[in-house]
C-alpha cells in the first residue's frame, strides 16, 4: 500500500510551481482562495468580470469568484492562500503587498533574519518589533495575519494531519493529498514503521502545497497521543489506543517521519502533540471539553498520562505541543505552571 502510494505521489511531491492562467488584467488561480475576509460582495457572470470589478475599485487588491453561485468577493489584501473547489482567485498587478517568505527584499537585513544568531536572540528581536495592537491577532488560531512593515507573511499554523493532510483541497491538476487509515487502525498493526512512512508522505505533500504557494503552512496539529480512556470520549478514532506505551511509540514514529527529512539542518514540517493533558471528554451529557474538570491522581498521571509525552519530547524531539481544553484537578491546563514545568 505504501509503496503504491509513494509511486503515485511523486508528481505531486516534486511539483514546486503550479500553473496559473492570465486574464486581461488579473493573474488567475483556479481552485484557490486568496486574501482574508472581504469588504464587498457582488454578482458577476464569470471570473473575468470579477477581475474587472476589482480592477475598477482602487481599494481592491485581490478577489475570489465562486463558480457555483457567481458571487464575487472583493478584498483589500492578498494574505494567505488555500485550495478550495469551485473558487477562482486573482490579484490585480501592482497592488499585491504580501510576500510568501519572510526575510526577503528590503527586510532581509532585519536582525531576526540573521541566521548566525541563536533562535532565542532572533525571536526576542522579532517580538520586540510586534506592537501590542498586533499581538492578539498573531495569537488567534489558526492563522496569523501578515505584518507587512516587517515583511512577515500570513501563516497558517493549524493544519490538521492526523492521517493525511487536511484543511486543503485537491490541486487544479486533480491531484489530492493521500488519506491513510485512522490512527487507531494503523496502530493496531503494531508496526510503527507504517506510521513513520505515513508521516513522511504527509510532510512531503505539505511541502509541495507550500512550495506551490497553495497552503501557507508547515505546522500540523497532530498527532493525537491521548490514551483512549472511555468510548464516550468522541475522538477515540484519533488516538493510537489505550496503551500509554503504544501511544508514545506511535507518536514518536509520526514525529520523526514528519519532522526529519534528508537534510539534517531543515525540518520538513513541525508536529504539535495534542492534547496536554488528561483530555478524555469532548461533549457528553451536557458537559463539554471547555468546562470539564479531569480529576486524576498523581499515580495515574505518572503511570498513564505522562509516559507517552516524555518519550516523544525527550527521544523523538517533538517541536510543538497543544494544551488541552479541559481543567486538570481544578486548574486549566493552558494556564497551569506545574504542568508547564513538567513539560519543560
Amino acid at each position: 500500500f505504501l509503496t503504491h502510494t509513494m509511486s503515485s505521489l511523486w508528481p505531486v511531491l516534486l511539483l514546486t510551481v503550479f500553473g496559473c492562467c492570465m486574464a486581461d488584467q488579473c493573474q488567475l488561480f483556479p481552485n484557490t482562495i486568496i486574501g482574508s475576509n472581504n469588504y464587498k460582495m457582488i454578482t458577476t457572470p464569470d471570473a473575468a468580470h470579477c477581475c474587472d470589478a476589482c480592477q475598477a475599485d482602487q481599494e481592491c487588491v485581490a478577489f475570489t469568484f465562486a463558480t457555483d453561485n457567481h458571487n464575487c468577493f472583493l478584498k483589500n489584501n492578498d494574505e494567505g492562500r488555500t485550495t478550495s473547489n469551485s473558487r477562482i482567485s486573482g490579484i490585480v498587478p501592482g497592488r499585491g503587498s504580501s510576500t510568501w517568505d519572510a526575510c526577503t527584499g528590503d527586510h532581509a537585513d532585519l536582525r531576526f533574519c540573521d541566521t548566525s544568531l541563536t533562535l532565542d536572540a532572533r525571536l526576542l528581536d522579532l517580538v520586540s518589533r510586534v506592537n501590542l495592537s498586533q499581538a492578539g491577532a498573531q495569537l488567534t488560531a489558526r492563522e496569523s495575519p501578515a505584518i507587512p512593515e516587517l515583511g512577515l507573511p500570513s501563516y497558517y499554523w493549524g493544519t490538521n494531519a492526523i492521517h493525511g493532510l487536511q484543511n486543503v483541497e485537491c490541486l487544479p491538476t486533480g491531484q489530492c493529498p493521500t488519506s491513510f487509515p485512522a490512527p487507531n487502525g494503523l496502530a493496531a498493526s503494531f508496526n510503527m514503521s507504517l506510521a513513520k512512512d505515513m508521516a513522511t508522505i504527509i510532510a512531503r505533500e505539505m511541502r509541495a502545497y507550500y512550495n506551490g504557494q497553495y497552503h501557507n503552512s508547515l505546522d500540523t496539529w497532530s498527532p493525537t497521543i491521548n490514551p483512549s480512556r472511555d468510548p464516550r470520549w468522541g475522538r477515540n478514532v484519533e488516538s493510537p489506543g489505550e496503551s500509554p506505551f503504544v501511544c508514545g511509540r506511535y507518536g514518536a514514529a509520526y514525529a520523526e517521519g514528519l519532522q526529519d527529512g534528508p537534510d539534517d539542518t531543515v525540518k520538513q514540517a513541525i508536529v504539535t502533540l495534542k492534547h496536554w493533558v488528561a483530555y478524555s471528554l469532548e461533549d457528553y451529557n451536557g458537559v463539554t471539553r471547555h468546562n470539564f474538570n479531569a480529576v486524576v491522581s498523581p499515580y495515574d498521571l505518572q503511570e498513564t498520562y505522562f509516559p507517552g509525552w516524555k518519550h516523544l519530547v525527550t527521544k523523538a524531539k517533538a517541536l510543538g505541543v497543544m494544551c488541552s481544553y479541559n481543567m486538570l484537578n481544578g486548574v486549566p491546563t493552558c494556564g497551569n505552571p506545574d504542568l508547564t514545568a513538567v513539560l519543560r
